[in-house]
Parts: C-alpha cells; sequence; structure tokens
C-alpha cells in the first residue's frame, strides 16, 4: 500500500469522510456539531487527508499558532485497514518538514496514557513527555501531554 498526503481545504471540502473515520476509530471522537464549529472558526485549523488507492483512509488534524510558531496536534485517526505499514509516521514526518520550513517551532499534543503505540510512535518521532493531565478526557481518563521541538 502507498499513502498520500495532502492539505485539505476546510472551508470548501465536505468534511463526513473524516467525521466517519474519526467516530469509527477513535475513543474519544467528536460530535458533528465539534467538526462544524470547527470549520466555522476563526482560528487556523489545519486539516491533511491519508488517502491510499484514491481513498480516504485517515486524517491529521492541527490547531496552528502562527503568532508562538507552535502547532498542536488535535486528531491523527487512520481506518483499521490502513494501520501498521507506517503511514502515520510517514505523514507526520512529511508534515513537520513543511511546519520546519514555514519557521514553526513546536508541535504539542495529548494522548490518552492507555494509547501505548501512539506513545510509541510519537516517542519514535522525537516527542519528549511534558506532564500527565488527570481527568482529561470526559470519560474521566488521564492523558499525557508531550512536545515535539522542530
Amino acid at each position: 500500500m502507498k499513502i498520500e498526503v495532502s492539505k485539505v481545504d476546510l472551508k470548501s471540502t465536505c468534511l463526513k469522510p473524516f467525521i466517519k473515520i474519526d467516530q469509527a476509530e477513535m475513543d474519544h471522537s467528536w460530535s458533528n456539531d465539534s467538526w462544524s464549529q470547527m470549520r466555522d472558526s476563526n482560528q487556523l485549523y489545519e486539516l491533511y487527508s491519508l488517502s491510499s488507492d484514491d481513498e480516504i483512509c485517515g486524517f491529521i488534524l492541527f490547531q496552528c499558532f502562527a503568532k508562538d510558531s507552535t502547532c498542536h496536534l488535535l486528531k491523527i485517526a487512520l481506518s483499521s485497514k490502513a494501520r501498521g505499514y507506517g503511514f502515520a509516521k510517514y505523514a507526520l514526518a512529511q508534515i513537520f518538514k513543511s511546519y520546519k520550513d514555514r519557521l514553526i517551532e513546536n508541535v504539542y499534543l495529548e494522548v490518552a496514557v492507555n494509547n501505548t503505540s501512539a506513545i510509541k510512535l510519537y516517542n519514535t518521532l522525537g516527542f519528549q513527555l511534558l506532564v500527565e493531565k488527570k481527568k482529561f478526557y470526559s470519560d474521566g481518563s488521564n492523558a499525557y501531554a508531550m512536545q515535539l521541538n522542530l
């Protein structure tokens, strides 16, 4: 399988394929209203589509803060059939290279403490553990805050 990473125009793209993957694959998925609010917000969000064989198989969503040279990795999701091929690592490396070129200095994220595969990926990419956030998620579970200095 081969992966294609492309930046999505949030204002003109149908979000249904991304919402479907989010709700099918994420333990802490967003409601349709949350996706709509994100799209309609004046804040800078960047959505990247991950496609294989012309089919969307995942996405990565960031919120960027240009004045702070920082991006917050909000979501990364792959369909179950696209897992295990290194797509997430490849896509993040491509995006981080473009962020370096745009003078973005830091990327931070929160990840569920029990999401060992994601934590391993982030460690491989050079993220550092900052702190454990107690009861971070709506179900009361904890998250690690991690940061990567580009």
